[in-house]
């Protein structure tokens, strides 16, 4: 079960981000997971509820996964789709000459946290596939700019908005 390192290298990124930020605590956390990772997004996002509560800026944090579909594409006759089962075949003319898009990776996309004076921000976060010795790299300033009263959306809208399914409560 590869999922228990991956929480706890997702809650050990969330507390190093946190602290970089200045932050009391974490509020929310968006995990973009490929299908290619083969994760389990449920059994995922249950050991974070669990191993989230010994860190000082986790506990009650909101967890959202968004489940990225592969994506193929064929080198010998140009198609392109999302990869259905685990069959690494053209649909079209069944080459297996394909390269693949989209689904390999697991990331902490983006970080919503409470600042000490009470404002939330979002914390993005860019990486690869959490692992022992990973080092996320910031997109943008941490802690920086505090959404717009209205413009907030969840990680569900974010993932929605571009087609992506999404699990978690």
């Amino acid at each position: 079960m590869h999922e228990l390192g991956l929480a706890e290298e997702i809650i050990r990124v969330a507390d190093r981000e946190a602290e970089r930020a200045g932050a009391s605590r974490v509020l929310l956390v968006d995990i973009t997971v490929g299908q290619l990772m083969q994760v389990e997004v449920d059994s995922l996002l249950f050991l974070l509820g669990i191993v989230r509560e010994p860190s000082p800026y986790t506990v009650g944090t909101t967890f959202e996964a968004i489940t990225e579909p592969a994506r193929l594409h064929c080198r010998s006759c140009g198609e392109t789709w999302n990869m259905g089962g685990w069959v690494f075949l053209c649909d079209s003319c069944g080459s297996a000459d394909v390269q693949t898009l989209s689904g390999g990776r697991l990331e902490v996309t983006d970080m919503e946290v409470e600042i000490d004076d009470d404002r939330e921000t979002e914390v993005p976060v860019e990486g690869d596939a959490p692992r022992r010795g990973w080092e996320p790299r910031p997109r943008a300033a941490i802690g920086g700019e505090v959404p717009i009263e209205g413009q907030e959306r969840t990680a569900r809208e974010k993932a929605e908005s571009r087609g992506l399914g999404v699990g978690g409560p």
